[in-house]
């Protein structure tokens, strides 16, 4: 009987489409358990990757994306985030290249940091939501145009995108420990209220690399890596009903510019959708 639930259950989970988010959302749950239990939290250290020492324990590369903490509220803000845009690609490209985009981000994201710790002379944590933070860059890429809400707010995929990324820069700033204050006036005082904001340029490098990864279609197969190798064809899904079609190009007013990010080109935009509809109405 103890074997047809673990089948079961082994079956339903697979069968979600997107088992590789359940898993890191359930590891998560572990290790805020974890931090629980005094005599098993000492064993979340060996996970926890820290800049520039981490590059010493390699595992910590990729185990520090699991690696969660704080109140339990926190923790299911992490895991809705997490769900939120990771399950939704898992869907959209395979578990197998979204697992592999997953752990790209993840190590690259520590290798920058330890670079940037190595460069800076003092020591960065990696938090777990940094690998979430370059998925959600990747879905506003691959869901720009989307229609989304927000807190009951309209805004486009790319937006949400970059309130997600904007929220995790501010929190992982936050987490940092400061330096060590020193007696140099104004300059000294400056550099130690932002020594937090040192470590955010190097912790962008993972959403570059899923900006990278997105523009040259690599969730679908890997192109051209290095100078001088052939591009080989990148296979990517048929979902047109006349293959080989070129595709029409988008109406100028639904193409993606930074003018879009301005609050007065929303309102502008809401403004002019609701004349439409209301035409829309009359006729």
């Amino acid at each position: 009987m103890t074997r047809n639930i673990w089948s079961n259950t082994q079956r339903s989970w697979l069968q979600t489409g997107f088992p590789f988010t359940i898993a890191l959302m359930v590891l998560k749950l572990t290790s805020l358990f974890f931090t629980t239990v005094p005599s098993l939290g000492g064993f979340l250290g060996h996970l926890i990757f820290v800049a520039p020492d981490g590059l010493k324990t390699p595992w910590t590369l990729l185990t520090y994306a699991v690696v969660t903490g704080g109140t339990f509220f926190s923790f299911l803000f992490n895991v809705g985030l997490t769900y939120w845009f990771c399950s939704s690609l898992e869907r959209s490209w395979g578990t197998k290249n979204f697992a592999l985009f997953f752990a790209a981000v993840t190590a690259v994201t520590a290798v920058s940091l330890s670079l940037g710790a190595f460069v800076l002379h003092r020591e960065f944590f990696a938090e777990n939501l940094l690998p979430v933070a370059a998925c959600a860059l990747a879905w506003g890429l691959v869901n720009g145009d989307e229609a989304v809400s927000l807190f009951f707010i309209p805004m486009r995929g790319i937006h949400m995108a970059l309130v997600a990324v904007g929220y995790v820069m501010f929190q992982y700033a936050g987490s940092q420990s400061p330096i060590a204050f020193s007696q140099g006036g104004a300059l000294g005082r400056i550099a130690f209220e932002t020594s937090g904001w040192w470590a955010v340029p190097f912790a962008l490098v993972g959403c570059g690399l899923a900006w990278l990864w997105v523009r040259n279609g690599w969730q679908y197969g890997f192109g051209t890596l290095l100078p001088g190798v052939a591009r080989r064809t990148v296979k990517r899904p048929s979902l047109r009903l006349v293959p080989n079609q070129p595709k029409a190009p988008k109406p100028k007013d639904d193409r993606f510019t930074l003018r879009d990010l301005s609050p007065l080109e929303m309102i502008a935009k809401r403004k002019r959708r609701k004349q439409f509809e209301k035409l829309m109405e009359d006729d």
